[in-house]
């Protein structure tokens, strides 16, 4: 360090950490390159990969995946981005850190990537933690148009209609958006007459 050659020891240690048998060990190796990366080299990319063998040992690492994720926005690795917060994902506490995790999820997919499908996988997530929710059901269907997916729509709405949590007006009302989307959108009118007799 006092000869300015720390960051050759990262090399050194990476050659280590490949040698290594013991998974404990091999562990151990990767987090001390990564921290010597972050705190003594001032370069926490270049513990990039010490960290991502960490999180392929332990894939539910939350430390590590928290510190990984500036390291990919920074590089705009926006898929990594979103398989990160799919492991931040897990440690949510209640389903409004759940939904707020998602929804970044979600711009990431449909802004990032240009993933429409995708976005709609994770609109879908939050409709389903809260379909009584009036803007969340909006943004489900217009991920759903920036798809072209209505049938998937569909299918989420239909879902709701059979949930016993569903009150007379919500279900009258998806009941009318589910023939809409039949008749103007797939070209089933026979469909939407099948949900417009459910509503009444």
């Amino acid at each position: 360090e006092q000869q300015g050659k720390l960051a050759g020891v990262l090399d050194v240690l990476y050659a280590a950490a490949e040698q290594q048998s013991d998974e404990g060990e091999r562990l151990g190796l990767y987090r001390r390159i990564a921290a010597l990366a972050r705190d003594r080299v001032g370069e926490p990319e270049r513990g990039l990969k010490a960290l991502e063998q960490v999180l392929a040992l332990q894939p539910d690492n939350q430390q590590v995946a928290r510190q990984l994720l500036p390291i990919y926005r920074e590089r705009g690795d926006w898929a990594h981005v979103l398989a990160i917060y799919e492991v931040l994902l897990v440690s949510s506490v209640d389903d409004d850190d759940r939904l707020d995790t998602i929804a970044v999820m979600r711009d990431v997919a449909l802004q990032k990537l240009n993933d429409p499908r995708r976005a709609l996988h994770w609109a879908g997530r939050a409709y389903q933690i809260r379909p009584g929710d009036e803007v969340l059901r909006a943004g489900l269907e217009s991920v759903a148009e920036r798809a072209d997916a209505w049938d998937e729509l569909g299918k989420y709405f239909e879902a709701r209609v059979q949930s016993p949590d569903c009150d007379n007006g919500e279900r009258l009302e998806l009941l009318d958006k589910l023939a809409t989307i039949a008749r103007e959108r797939l070209g089933r009118p026979e469909d939407a007459q099948r949900y417009l007799r459910r509503s009444e």
